[in-house]
């Protein structure tokens, strides 16, 4: 049995049932002290300095190390206040600045890497929109029920099992969450989830803590060949994601295991039938 999530049990049974929640957070004095944060660290930022180019801006593409830790470091300082008394000791690996420009932005329908050992602790992903957020500025959107009944094993090397799915996902699965500002959605990372681009005039900008049990070994899948049918396991930790480049195989961590893994790809029927 998993360890609990959160501290209250109200959440912690929304959360089981659809994968997340969302709830109130900010009020305008703490939005206030936020953005100026984020104004400051915007000045000690190159937004061309990065190793992925993409259709939206991410603090995770950028490879000034330094700069991604000291995102996280200070992002993580200024809301530990909030999220102690809700999640039930949990500690950040990645912490992302996000942005999407007019008309662009688009993210591919995904789930978040396994960052843990999914048979005993859950990770989650904190996702704080930066103004009110719909499906007209590419807010977030999840399949509920999709993070216990898809696939564990998730990471850059390994194909996701929806692969093909992706218009009818769209068409008739996915359901946006519309928030206001100061209001946040706790999401497993084992959800399936989108968003669009940004039909707004403004930007749309948000953050996103990927946060785990203190007491959970943080971990990365690796797969070399799919045919062979196996998962190396490394251990990592919050600065492995500092400076990991997605696109290469895992640098100067230790492999502590290996995984039998079968890969297989869903039809549509099957996975309306897991997630019904």
């Amino acid at each position: 049995m998993k360890r609990n999530i959160f501290k209250e049990s109200i959440l912690e049974n929304r959360f089981n049932e659809n994968g997340f929640v969302t709830l109130d957070l900010l009020e305008k004095e703490d939005l206030d002290q936020l953005f100026l944060l984020l104004d400051d660290l915007k000045t000690k930022s190159d937004s061309s300095n990065v190793n992925v180019k993409s259709d939206y801006e991410l603090s995770f593409f950028n490879k000034d190390i330094a700069y991604r830790k000291m995102v996280l470091e200070r992002i993580y300082e200024f809301f530990k206040p909030y999220l102690d008394p809700i999640l039930d000791d949990y500690e950040p690996l990645i912490v992302n600045l996000f942005n999407k420009k007019p008309s662009s932005g688009e993210v591919p329908i995904h789930q978040n890497w396994t960052f843990v050992d999914e048979d005993n602790y859950t990770s989650v992903s904190v996702w704080i929109p930066l103004c009110n957020v719909s499906r007209k500025n590419g807010t977030l959107e999840v399949v509920p029920k999709t993070h216990d009944r898809l696939t564990p094993y998730r990471s850059p090397s390994i194909p996701w099992v929806f692969a093909g799915l992706e218009k009818v996902l769209k068409k008739k699965y996915l359901q946006p969450l519309e928030l206001k500002l100061g209001q946040i959605a706790i999401l497993d990372d084992a959800i399936l989830h989108w968003s669009s681009e940004n039909n707004s005039r403004e930007d749309r900008a948000t953050i996103q803590l990927i946060m785990k049990p203190k007491e959970a070994m943080p971990i990365h899948y690796y797969c070399e060949d799919l045919k062979k049918g196996e998962l190396s396991v490394y251990q990592v930790d919050s600065d492995f994601f500092a400076s990991f480049n997605m696109h290469e195989r895992p640098k100067n961590v230790e492999i502590v295991g290996k995984r039998n893994f079968t890969y297989k790809r869903l039809n549509e029927r099957e996975f309306r039938r897991l997630i019904s």
